[in-house]
């Protein structure tokens, strides 16, 4: 990713604010209780690797910034006191600010703000939202950055809802970011290897897909520094609000293969288990069978499977013509 060396927007104490999510540790062995739960001490939080590729590049940015620009990483995280190591890991990696954001009455439990769907991602990109408009009088971020990955099961919505919480522009995927003289440049890249250049007025909200990250390991007084740093946090008075009948992440259907023999050879393995059995492929529509008559066998099976809703009958008005 690289950086142009043209001036970078104002105003005077530029900042490039990274917006980080924890994940689960995969290199730290878990262990349970005698009670069969999970040992919380050991369950270290860490930051996901969409997120640190939104930090790589703020990192670099920082780095091929002119002196005189006075370019700043501050991170934020929206979650509870147990997502504080993934600002220590920050910090320890080469931010020199963080914050954490929360609500004064919200709940502290794991599971108690949401259900992994686009409205408590929303609520959360709400909180950021709100966190960046009040502290914007002290400092203002040039550039929000953060991964492309969500809370939502996959939808990747976070970049979207704070970007239109503070309204401002916004790119989805990027993988190259350079300042330009009103903004910045970003290109974005779409399917089968395409890429898309986008020009940004101002601060905007950008996203990025996770990649192999070059930040290596931190050093061991960073490391010190940062276990023994004080995380400031902003508290919000408003209340915990996740919206209802926003877009839900798609369920997939389980469907049963059955066992094929242990006597069949590879090709009627393969073939047993790929092939509905006698009477289990659904219904047949017969080409003597009329299109009404077709069409409404369809409605009934979707109907059947869940893939429709059956509606009441709709009430026939009476048209009067003059």
């Amino acid at each position: 990713m690289s950086l142009s060396e043209s001036p970078m927007p104002s105003p005077d104490k530029k900042e490039l604010t990274v917006l980080l999510r924890p994940a689960w540790r995969t290199d730290t062995p878990l262990r349970l209780t005698n009670e069969g739960g999970l040992r919380v001490e050991e369950a270290l939080r860490t930051v996901d690797p969409a997120g640190r590729t939104a930090l790589e590049l703020a990192l670099h940015l920082r780095q091929k910034a002119p002196h005189s620009e006075r370019l700043s990483v501050r991170v934020l995280c929206v979650g509870p006191a147990r997502d504080e190591p993934v600002l220590r890991e920050a910090l320890a990696l080469g931010a020199d600010s963080v914050l954490r954001v929360w609500g004064r009455n919200w709940p502290e439990a794991p599971d108690a703000c949401g259900d992994a769907s686009t409205a408590t991602t929303q609520a959360l990109a709400r909180a950021a939202g709100e966190v960046l408009r009040r502290e914007g009088p002290r400092w203002t971020p040039v550039l929000i950055l953060c991964g492309e990955r969500s809370a939502d099961a996959g939808h990747e919505a976070f970049g979207a809802c704070l970007a239109q919480a503070l309204n401002r522009p916004f790119a989805h995927r990027a993988v190259d970011v350079a300042a330009t003289s009103e903004g910045w440049r970003v290109q974005v890249a779409l399917d089968r290897g395409w890429r898309q250049e986008l020009s940004l007025t101002g601060c905007a909200v950008v996203t990025v897909p996770a990649r192999d990250a070059a930040l290596g390991e931190s050093a061991l007084p960073s490391w010190q520094f940062a276990q023994q740093a004080l995380i400031p946090l902003a508290l919000l008075e408003s209340p915990w609000i996740a919206e209802k009948g926003l877009l839900r992440p798609p369920l997939p259907r389980v469907k049963p293969l059955p066992m094929p023999a242990p006597g069949l050879d590879a090709e009627a393995r393969i073939r047993s288990m790929t092939t509905f059995p006698s009477g289990g492929g659904g219904v047949r529509l017969g080409a003597d069978l009329s299109t009404q008559t077709q069409v409404e066998t369809l409605i009934n099976l979707l109907t059947a499977r869940g893939y429709l809703r059956k509606n009441p009958s709709p009430q026939v008005l009476p048209i009067r013509i003059q």
